[in-house]
């Protein structure tokens, strides 16, 4: 919680990690480090000796917190750190206002305190190779790069370069490729044979252009270390490469290049079309023939429609006892995915109870003290103001009821979303009363808490387009339109009316009628209220049969992060991430808010939906004609451009070669829609890079050839894309 920017951070997070300290425990989570790095290291000016005196003033911090930058995933992003932008030089006052980035403090640490460059180079290749996503990877690779390793150095490292090869992320595996290339000739026989042996794992991948870097060193290899030449050759004999590197290949093995069946002439219209959910997509096929012998066998990704895996749920169990319900209690405040815990927590809070030591007692308070602007919606200050009971709290805010998300003046919307029923949930396990005739309706009773997720349920939905000024009524858009300002995108349940205090609490978590004219509310609530991401793991969790519902119940969320930049997004991964996990094949609210997380302003956060998609597409649950749906949807009316989507789409398409041959089909189906779409040559170009990894034969529809002509980028891209040919690779 610290982590995300409130009010009086700084002061929480510092008596945060002395409560701990005094417990002979520190900081490890990726939120809380990602703020020390961000808050409270001064920034790194490679001019100024502030950040120097900081570590040398406070061993503990390099003795603890720095080290867990290269362990905990996501405690240094990959992007810039925002804190450290437009910070002045204290050095050179009236500076520049330089861009801070997380491997400027790497190498800031390595530089100025030269005594830890040897080790800080060993963790920059080991962090690479632990299970990190490619995103929270890259800092790794960019700052190992920007130390400039000498050649000594590369060579006491080759152990590690040579492990690398074996990590998932790309860019990982192209810095040891690059790495291992210039020391060649100084390996050891030893070391040869260790790197012809890890070959295996880089040319079983799909991406050309790690594919043809290893060719390259491998070659290299062979001139400075003759004697591996017929190691090479049988390594690179068990692969299988694209048409254009096989000339390469076969150089290496000693052989003529492999023949295939790699017709380039076909006609688009004998090729696969449009199928059922799943299948390939307009005018794109990369399904091959199976050749004669001893020639190269092409594969068939499966393009089954997308379909339901089966049924799984998953629920915490009840903390075994008081030490464990403590630390339940502590996760909320630290990690907003440890919402999906709460059913088993409140639970054991109004049975057992709970008891806290003095220096619990203090945390919370720190907490319920820094909570801003208190209207009730900040449901982790009321829990640790009832917690709390009778002990007084100087400067702590009135506890009191959700009230709602306000309209204008005196007036309130509270139709009973994810955050209202979660307070209800609250106010059950802490004994509190139900509400007393709220909006006018009877007075009604809070239901017991929830310790099963929502059966599944099979429901239509239709798209409802709303204008919502701040603080003004909500009004339906029918029809077309030509602006969208003050519009929102929402999924609504035909039939469906506003729940009231007579639905039962599964009822109104099903109910999504209030999200409309809540819209505005949740938006900036989910910036605002940083517990509003427990409350959204918690209804993740109670939703985890239903992710459509779960979905339109996000829009502003989703929506929310499309402009609020750079500004923490509470809810927005616990969302993301339970849109791509679970078990039912997603329908449109879930397709429309992936197209949103996509385009979300901050690069972790698209990074995440690329994730969600990728997960979709390994497990055979996703369908690139409905996302191309989608986006086309939202792109022909202006509610956002390719830019973000393409970036999104591209590091989806590095994950794993099935997502990356649904990225492919995903932007063949929407090619239609890109007519007329400023900036839509970045989609064309990622698709020509997919479809030449793939093989895939896709044809450029009508709508767009008038476009091929001329010098522009568009242009240069839709032609390249017409003329590749249909032939399908390993």
């Amino acid at each position: 919680e610290e982590a995300a920017g409130s009010p009086g951070g700084v002061a929480f997070w510092h008596t945060y990690r002395t409560i701990l300290a005094e417990r002979g425990a520190f900081l490890t989570s990726a939120p809380s480090l990602e703020y020390f790095a961000r808050r409270i290291i001064p920034a790194p000016h490679p001019t100024s000796d502030e950040t120097q005196r900081f570590f040398e003033e406070n061993p503990t911090f390099l003795e603890h917190e720095f080290w867990q930058f290269f362990r905990v995933e996501g405690a240094l992003p990959g992007s810039a750190l925002f804190v450290w932008m437009y910070r002045e030089d204290p050095s050179a006052p009236g500076g520049d206002f330089e861009r801070l980035h997380s491997h400027d403090l790497v190498r800031y640490m390595a530089t100025r305190l030269p005594q830890l460059r040897p080790r800080i180079l060993s963790e920059c290749l080991a962090a690479q190779r632990r299970d990190f996503s490619a995103y929270n990877a890259r800092v790794f690779s960019r700052a190992w790069e920007a130390l400039e390793p000498t050649r000594e150095e590369t060579l006491e490292a080759v152990a590690d370069l040579i492990a690398l090869l074996g990590a998932q992320p790309s860019p990982s595996v192209s810095l040891a490729q690059k790495s291992l290339l210039g020391i060649a000739r100084e390996l050891t026989d030893e070391q040869v044979d260790a790197l012809v042996q890890a070959s295996t794992q880089v040319l079983a991948r799909s991406e050309k252009k790690l594919l043809r870097a290893h060719l390259r060193l491998l070659a290299a290899l062979v001139k400075a270390h003759p004697g591996c030449a017929s190691a090479v050759g049988d390594v690179v004999a068990e692969a299988e490469f694209p048409l254009d590197l096989r000339d390469r290949a076969a150089a290496l093995v000693g052989a003529p290049p492999g023949s295939g069946n790699s017709d380039s002439s076909g006609d688009c219209g004998d090729e696969a079309r449009a199928g059922p959910a799943g299948s390939a997509a307009p005018g794109a096929t990369a399904q091959g023939n199976e050749t004669g012998e001893g020639a190269q066998a092409s594969w068939t990704f499966p393009d089954a429609p997308a379909a339901d895996l089966p049924r799984t749920s998953h629920t915490a169990e009840l903390p075994a006892d008081n030490d464990a319900v403590v630390a339940a209690l502590h996760a909320l405040f630290e990690d907003a995915s440890a919402g999906a815990a709460l059913p088993a927590l409140l639970t054991r809070i109004s049975g057992e109870g709970i008891e806290l030591a003095e220096a619990d007692k203090a945390l919370l308070a720190k907490y319920w003290r820094s909570a801003p602007n208190w209207k009730g919606a900040n449901q982790l200050s009321y829990l640790a103001s009832r917690l709390l009971g009778g002990m007084d709290v100087k400067d702590a805010p009135e506890a009191g009821h959700f009230r709602g998300y306000r309209r204008k003046g005196s007036e309130w919307e509270q139709h009973r979303g994810p955050v209202r029923l979660l307070h209800e949930q609250l106010r059950v396990a802490l004994g509190d009363k139900p509400y007393d005739k709220p909006n006018g309706q009877d007075a009604y009773r809070f239901d017991p808490i929830l310790t099963e997720p929502l059966e599944p349920m099979d429901v239509q939905w239709e798209r409802q387009i709303i204008r919502a000024p701040y603080q003004k009524p909500v009004r339906v858009v029918r029809g077309e339109y030509k602006k969208t300002d003050d519009m929102r995108e929402t999924w609504v349940i035909p039939g469906q009316t506003l729940a009231t205090g007579e639905d039962s609490l599964a009822g109104a978590l099903a109910n999504v009628a209030g999200v409309a004219p809540e819209f505005t509310g949740r938006l900036l609530e989910s910036g605002d209220y940083r517990s509003s991401g427990v409350a959204y793991a918690w209804a993740a969790w109670a939703l985890q049969h239903n992710p459509d519902i779960l979905a339109a119940h996000a829009m502003p969320v989703l929506q929310g992060a499309f402009v609020k930049f750079p500004q923490v997004i509470a809810p927005f991964e616990v969302i993301v991430r339970a849109l791509g996990e679970g078990w039912r094949a997603p329908g449109a609210p879930t397709y429309s808010a992936l197209a949103w997380a996509s385009t979300a302003a901050q690069a972790p956060y698209r990074a995440i939906a690329a994730e969600a998609i990728a997960s979709l597409s390994d497990t055979g649950r996703y369908d690139p004609a409905a996302m191309a749906g989608e986006f086309g949807y939202l792109l022909r009316n202006g509610w956002f451009g390719p830019g973000r989507v393409a970036q999104t789409l591209t590091d989806c398409a590095s994950i794993s070669a099935l997502a990356g041959y649904r990225v492919a089909q995903t932007i063949a189906a929407l090619l239609p829609s890109l007519v007329g779409i400023r900036g839509s040559n970045r989609m064309v170009e990622a698709l020509v890079a997919l479809a030449g990894d793939y093989g895939m034969r896709v044809c450029v529809p009508d709508e767009l050839r008038p476009k091929m002509k001329g010098s522009s980028a568009l242009a240069q891209a839709l032609r390249a894309l017409d003329v590749l040919p249909h032939a399908p690779t390993r």
